[in-house]
């Protein structure tokens, strides 16, 4: 893509701040009208798409060894078990954004997540029946395959407690299969392959990278621009925040914009990881040639039915180097607990999303938990895949001490601006993603969903985004 190294002075119809998975869908969509001008502003570097390898890798861990394509001023503060506890939070900082170094794991959630956004957060609009069409488009650049000798002994167990395979590319699919990927010919494809970015951009589309937003610029309720770090300002018709979860709502504060539901909301997955020592021929470094991660499983936990709330990814490295180390990765998909984002006065952005606040999250990653240690002691898998990080036995109470102390999330921030109606005041964005209360700004990211879906997050932001965007094209 081209990067813009001095902003023009003419004035752009729309900025858009963020160059990750909504970014990318919203400049993308905008731009197709060639009478409309658009600027992508990027706080990371623009080519890193095309200039490393390492992000185009298959492999997951690849990505992750850059620090230079990641924010360090993010933290987790969480105390489950009385002990506050902090660790860093993974967050890109380059152009694809999170489609950049995420385990590239799809999922196109539960029809009922959907239907629950417009019944229980009145999000009109956005049930399943309105959203489909562009879920199954940001489903079709996956693929699907696993050969791995863990992901093999892993299904087997499965098949012996009597489970079907199941195609989890498919919504509301309960069972163990291959996992859809967002890959291409054994390569990584982020939201800059996604979005079929040219080289050179067309005139109306420009990207400018290493650039820091520090304010929308605001007359009364109107957005007129931007202020970057450093002082400069860009004048535009309106402004699309698409910085993510963290991002978008420190963009809000930092432009003065009071609003309550502001940080509040946060929701993510939390899971474990059960770590393994792998025995001959489970370890086989080149059966795992392909990727990390290519298979698991979605099922349900007691109580709770109606849709697949647990997930399970077979890890067949786990990025140590050490080729007989594998996982076995549990999260909950439909958490209920909810924390808040705050921003210190350092300027360290602080999540606090209170993973497991609720008795029954706790019951059903405890469910997870049992199902795995199940399939552990199945033939496949007995003596061959030994737990070296685990709860003690498999006694509830057991599991959920373990659990407690080593939950930590998915890296799925949702919820932080979430939309409803206008007169709802914990929400930031009405079901358009334009922010309550102002004129020329909205706000198009994962921050915007009411509440976190039976999905990894990269599917849903980027059918949202879309949807999202046709709505704006239309109204230019």
């Amino acid at each position: 893509p081209r990067v813009v190294t001095a902003v023009p002075a003419a004035r752009f119809d729309t900025i858009v701040v963020g160059g990750g998975t909504a970014g990318m869908a919203v400049a993308t969509t905008l731009a197709a009208d060639p009478d409309h001008t658009v600027l992508l502003l990027e706080a990371g570097p623009t080519l890193s798409g095309h200039q490393s390898a390492a992000l185009s890798s298959a492999d997951v861990f690849d990505a992750l060894s850059l620090p230079e394509h990641q924010w360090h001023d993010t933290v987790v503060v969480d105390a489950p078990d009385g002990r506050t506890r902090r660790r860093p939070y993974i967050r890109a900082r380059t152009l694809g954004g999170g489609s950049a170094i995420n385990a590239m794991v799809s999922m196109p959630g539960h029809p009922r997540d959907f239907d629950d956004w417009a019944e229980i957060y009145g999000a009109d609009g956005w049930s399943y029946a309105d959203i489909a069409p562009w879920l199954h488009q940001a489903m079709e650049p996956c693929t699907t395959a696993f050969s791995g000798p863990l992901d093999r002994a892993v299904a087997e167990a499965w098949h012996q407690q009597g489970w079907l395979p199941a195609d989890l590319a498919k919504p509301g699919a309960d069972g163990f299969g291959a996992v859809a990927l967002l890959q291409a010919g054994g390569r990584r494809r982020s939201a800059v392959d996604a979005g079929n970015v040219a080289t050179p951009l067309p005139a109306n589309l420009s990207i400018r990278g290493d650039t820091v937003v520090e304010r929308v610029l605001l007359h009364g309720s109107v957005a007129t621009g931007v202020g970057l770090a450093g002082g400069d300002s860009i004048y535009t018709g309106r402004v699309v925040s698409c910085a993510g979860a963290v991002g978008s709502p420190a963009l809000l504060w930092r432009s003065g914009l009071l609003l309550p539901g502001i940080g509040a909301g946060l929701q993510d997955h939390p899971g474990v990881r059960l770590s393994l020592r792998l025995a001959p021929p489970l370890s086989d470094p080149a059966g795992a040639a392909g990727g990390a991660i290519r298979s698991g499983a979605r099922f349900s936990s007691p109580g709770h039915p109606d849709r697949g709330g647990l997930a399970m990814l077979v890890m067949n490295r786990t990025g140590t180097g050490d080729a007989s180390v594998g996982a076995l990765s549990i999260a909950l998909m439909a958490p209920q607990s909810r924390g808040s984002l705050r921003v210190d006065p350092d300027g360290t952005m602080v999540l606090e999303p209170h993973l497991l606040q609720l008795p029954d999250d706790v019951r059903q990653l405890r469910h997870g938990v049992e199902v795995a240690l199940e399939l552990l002691n199945g033939t496949p898998l007995r003596g061959a895949a030994m737990i070296i990080d685990g709860p003690r036995s498999a006694r509830a109470d057991d599991i959920d001490s373990w659990v407690r102390d080593h939950t930590g999330d998915w890296f799925h921030a949702t919820g932080t601006c979430r939309m409803g109606p206008g007169d709802d005041r914990h929400a930031v964005v009405d079901t358009t993603c334009a922010v309550i209360g102002y004129n020329n700004l909205w706000v198009i990211d994962a921050s915007v969903l009411p509440s976190c879906t039976t999905a990894t997050t990269a599917v849903v932001v980027t059918a949202v985004a879309h949807r999202a965007a046709e709505w704006l094209a239309r109204s230019s």
